[in-house]
């Protein structure tokens, strides 16, 4: 989960000022945007919730100067694989699950929890094609039943259902004041830089 790029008006006329621009000025935009991003990052860091302090640590920066790029926001987890109901799966991107409930928000909802289920009574199902998703089945002991709550007749040590809180979104990596930030920044250099083209200097 990181910035997201916006749509450019005369994304060309921008591509030929680029070849116009000497190197000099091209290294000093790869500079400028290194500064607005580690920028950014503070002020990710400085409002994201800290009750654990793991998203804070999430927060990276990425700068690719030869493309004029950085990306900000939660990019680290991106080398390591996870487990998901039991199996490895290839690694992503995007920090803690949970950052994006944290940035996007969460509705009302009944989930089923089937990661408490031990690894000799689970068996995985499906291969996401033709309508057959995958899912975890269990196999223990199905006589030994829950006696009360929401879930009571189902076996003991099976998946169950639960009912999770709506979350209200609390964006801390994609906030519009930080884009303003930039695009000012931005829009500094840019008028500088095309003040010296004009002068040649």
């Amino acid at each position: 989960m990181a910035v997201s790029p916006r749509n450019v008006q005369g994304l060309a006329e921008a591509y030929s000022l680029f070849d116009r621009l000497p190197s000099a000025a091209e290294q000093e935009l790869g500079v400028e945007m290194v500064a607005i991003g580690r920028e950014v990052l503070a002020a990710q860091k400085a409002d994201v919730a800290k009750e654990t302090g793991t998203l804070e640590s999430a927060l990276s920066l990425q700068a690719i100067l030869a493309r004029l790029k950085v990306r900000i926001g939660l990019l680290k987890g991106a080398r390591e694989a996870y487990k998901f109901n039991g199996r490895v799966r290839r690694a992503i991107q995007g920090g803690p699950f949970y950052g994006r409930f944290v940035e996007f928000g969460r509705r009302a909802q009944t989930v089923l929890v089937t990661r408490r289920i031990r690894a000799a009574n689970r068996r995985l199902a499906g291969n996401n094609r033709k309508g057959n998703n995958r899912r975890v089945l269990f196999t223990g002991d199905k006589t030994r039943l829950r006696r009360r709550g929401p879930n009571k007749g189902t076996p003991v040590g099976s998946a169950y259902k639960i009912r999770v809180k709506a979350l209200a979104a609390r964006p801390f990596v994609a906030q519009p004041l930080l884009a303003d930030v930039a695009d000012a920044h931005l829009s500094d250099f840019w008028a500088k830089a095309l003040e010296r083209l004009g002068t040649g200097s």
